[in-house]
């Protein structure tokens, strides 16, 4: 999990991540704590509920639409009724009917999720062409990553990550090292 800190305070803004369930081997049953910017977080025993690393409830206006997201643009499984597996994390899409889209990515809280990929540029064109709104086109932070963001269908913000520290140095990069 990477979590992202902001030195200067940030407004309140709506956001569409409701809930962040985290396994860990503090607790024995579930535990509601809320972060600093109001965030619920539920602790859960590893394994409760099949939650094994990360769980992360969204709110979604189409049900359908977040289905395609999830599976189909990010390849996750479907485990069930709007539940959904990207590598260990899970995805859960609650329905909430006339939910306004995020207005930016920007604000305190919760704000984005990263997936990480091998290819940042083909995964960002792929998922474009399945008609997901693009937020930021591919960008290299010199040899750390090459990131994009898309939105999925609620306007959610994902950012796509090839960091190097995970998926090897891209064939272009150029090492700054002598």
């Amino acid at each position: 999990m990477k979590v992202n800190h902001s030195r200067q305070p940030r407004p309140p803004t709506p956001t569409i991540y409701r809930l962040l369930r985290v396994a860990t081997t503090l607790v024995a049953e579930p535990a509601l704590v809320r972060e600093p910017a109001g965030t619920d977080v539920e602790l859960v025993p590893a394994g409760h509920d099949d939650v094994v690393g990360i769980e992360v409830v969204v709110a979604t206006a189409d049900v359908a639409a977040g289905r395609r997201f999830w599976v189909d643009a990010l390849g996750g499984t479907q485990v069930g009724p709007a539940r959904y597996r990207v590598g260990d994390t899970l995805v859960r899409c609650v329905p909430t009917p006339g939910l306004a889209p995020m207005a930016t990515r920007a604000g305190a809280g919760f704000r984005y999720l990263t997936v990480q990929v091998f290819d940042v540029d083909a995964e960002h064109a792929r998922i474009v062409g399945l008609g997901f709104h693009p937020q930021m086109a591919p960008t290299t932070l010199g040899d750390t990553a090459r990131i994009s963001f898309v939105r999925d269908a609620d306007g959610g913000f994902v950012e796509i990550s090839q960091r190097a520290s995970l998926t090897g140095p891209r064939p272009d990069a150029h090492s700054s090292a002598p």
